[in-house]
């Protein structure tokens, strides 16, 4: 996949700015929206996404996974999550990095990136889908409405070039979203996630439609629908925004 760079001071939305893109038939595949500020910059949700201008990296990239079911779409929330792991890992040698169901990446138990993944299905057939990221970089303060937020320069006191950065983590997603045509490559792909999962096979306090409880993540559906055990035994499927990690 040729990947091609494109870079904005501002805009609304690299997510949106990608999908006007599209609908007014250009070649979206392998492009890549940058922007050192969004002026409506979402995350999962209703959830707004801070940035300070052209401290942190906000991108949005664009491929066709024609090759997937529209039934494989959490696939790709997948891969781009492992790929975001393998990124950081690579300049946080000496940090814990996990996802945090199902697409948030923590740091030491600290959010420092979120995506926002638009699958666009017809019929039978996968189209498109736009993935964008938001990563913490060099903000040094975030507002204090944001429950647990770090950056990669709050850890390491390092400033960081985020060109390079996003050239390495689209390198990432090209690498692992390529695995995705390799059915041998599937159930690694499933087990890295599961292993990658923030209290994953660890008891811990949950708020489970409105419950506090104590539960154990045993899983992910194929759906993307979070397995979990309570002290009882009992093991049930949740959907996004039942679940509350405490």
């Amino acid at each position: 996949m040729n990947r091609k760079f494109t870079h904005l001071e501002e805009t609304d939305s690299t997510n949106l700015l990608m999908l006007r893109k599209q609908s007014a038939g250009e070649n979206i595949e392998g492009l890549v929206i940058s922007t050192d500020y969004q002026t409506e910059g979402k995350g999962l949700d209703t959830n707004r996404w801070h940035s300070s201008r052209a401290q942190n990296l906000l991108f949005s990239m664009c491929i066709k996974p024609d090759f997937l079911a529209p039934s494989q779409q959490f696939l790709i929330t997948k891969v781009v999550s492992l790929s975001m792991v393998e990124a950081l890992a690579d300049y946080l040698p000496h940090s814990s990095i996990h996802i945090k169901w199902p697409n948030d990446i923590y740091v030491n138990n600290r959010k420092i990136a979120g995506m926002l993944i638009s699958n666009f299905i017809s019929g039978r057939t996968f189209e498109f889908s736009i993935i964008g990221v938001g990563l913490n970089v060099n903000e040094k303060d975030f507002p204090s409405w944001i429950p647990n937020p770090v950056s990669m320069a709050q850890i390491t006191g390092i400033t960081y070039n985020r060109s390079s950065l996003l050239h390495q983590i689209t390198k990432s997603f090209e690498k692992w979203i390529d695995r995705l045509q390799h059915a041998n490559d599937l159930a690694l792909i499933d087990q890295k996630y599961l292993d990658s999962l923030l209290h994953y096979k660890e008891w811990h306090n949950f708020l489970i439609k409105g419950v506090n409880e104590t539960a154990k993540i045993t899983g992910v559906s194929e759906f993307g629908h979070l397995e979990m055990e309570n002290k009882n035994g009992e093991i049930s499927t949740f959907d996004l925004k039942e679940v509350i990690f405490l």
